[in-house]
């Protein structure tokens, strides 16, 4: 599961860098027609899944359920609070590793929506033009004369080639060593070289930092639902796909609102500063957590039984 997915986010980061780079090179002339390009790209990719891509029948385990008698707010409350207390109870080092992933998000949503802001406001162009000038090729391109705003796209183009250089290998790592140490060694480098990457000065010391962030999100990325599977039943993966997006929407969520008050409130005068900060902080801690989810699954029988209706119905 590791390499395959790792091949996956590989494919997914390259798509990522495409929509940068024909951003940076379209926004000042033409911005319309790079919305055009992205609404063309989510056509083409989700038909292309819609009408060929075919699921493997056999391994779909199918169950019907009776719609059931409407229920009251106070049942359905109840019958929430069942199915949660029954995912804790059966599945509880999945539901675990869910809670590491809302801190995890968490820290990254801190500092990806603020990214362009971040270059602008605090690093600028700084080191840029006389390190463009020192590689041979680049001094005559014109990159030298690229304002803050262009130069954020670049930077953020090269932290997914970052991601996609970590994509198979942490994918071969984590099928022969586990999934769970390579994925913790990838939450750790992210947060630690966040934070540094919170104090550069310059460009490029903000890229060295963030080729190391890369790197250890490549392996974030690519090994948690890998390792996820691992935790859970087969018959069940669908139900905590949709839990994990749950998970995840959660910790982009509170990232924003929280990130975007402490910027406004310029806490600790860090200003954009902080939000780096913020992913380091909750990265390490996400990091830590992780050795409270164990390796393997291991069933456990439900302790609640529910009526033929399901725990929602």
């Amino acid at each position: 599961r590791g390499t395959v997915n790792g091949i996956a986010q590989l494919i997914g980061f390259m798509g990522n860098v495409l929509v940068l780079v024909v951003a940076a090179l379209w926004w000042s002339a033409h911005p319309e027609w790079v919305f055009a390009f992205v609404a063309g790209s989510l056509l083409l990719g989700f038909g292309v899944v819609a009408a060929g891509v075919r699921e493997r029948r056999e391994l779909i385990q199918r169950q019907a359920h009776a719609a059931g008698p409407r229920r009251s707010p106070p049942e359905m409350a109840r019958a929430l609070g069942n199915y949660v207390r029954e995912l804790w109870i059966s599945h509880r080092e999945a539901m675990k590793l869910l809670g590491v992933k809302i801190l995890y998000e968490f820290g990254i949503s801190a500092a990806l929506p603020f990214l362009t802001l971040f270059i602008v406001n605090e690093i600028g162009v700084r080191g840029w033009p006389e390190m463009v000038r020192g590689i041979p090729g680049l001094a005559d391109s014109g990159l030298a004369g690229l304002d803050a705003v262009g130069l954020s796209q670049l930077i953020a183009a090269f932290l997914l080639l970052s991601t996609a250089l970590a994509a198979i290998p942490s994918g071969l790592l984590g099928d022969r060593f586990g999934k769970k140490p390579v994925f913790a060694a990838g939450l750790l480098i992210v947060g630690i070289f966040a934070l540094l990457a919170a104090f550069a000065t310059s460009v490029p010391q903000l890229l060295f930092f963030l080729l190391f962030v890369g790197l250890g999100n490549g392996a974030r990325i690519v090994l948690f639902q890998p390792y996820l599977a691992d935790l859970i039943p087969i018959e069940r993966v669908g139900e905590f796909t949709g839990l994990t997006a749950f998970a995840e929407t959660g910790g982009v969520f509170l990232a924003i609102i929280v990130a975007g008050a402490l910027i406004d409130l310029n806490a600790f005068n860090l200003h954009y500063r902080l939000v780096f900060v913020l992913t380091g902080v909750f990265l390490i801690i996400g990091f830590v957590a992780v050795f409270f989810v164990k390796s393997r699954l291991e069933p456990v029988e439900p302790a609640i039984e529910f009526a033929p209706g399901g725990p929602l119905r």
